[in-house]
């Protein structure tokens, strides 16, 4: 999740340009599907570890 997470907000860090400079719009069009995703991904991953799941177990989430 640490690793989605820096990538989101890179992404994010970069679509802010938006308003700077139009060579960005791509990727702030990118960042509107990506951070919703990560939103998603950050909330259930908060949920599981809420939810008394070892650390171990939701590292291999995906997996199972």
């Amino acid at each position: 999740m640490g690793a989605l997470g820096l990538a989101s907000g890179t992404l994010g860090l970069t679509a802010m340009w938006r308003n700077v400079t139009g060579v960005v719009a791509p990727v702030a069009a990118l960042n509107n599907a990506v951070l919703p995703l990560w939103m998603i991904i950050f909330g259930v991953g908060l949920f599981r570890l809420g939810s008394g799941t070892d650390a171990r177990s939701l590292a291999a989430w995906p997996s199972r």
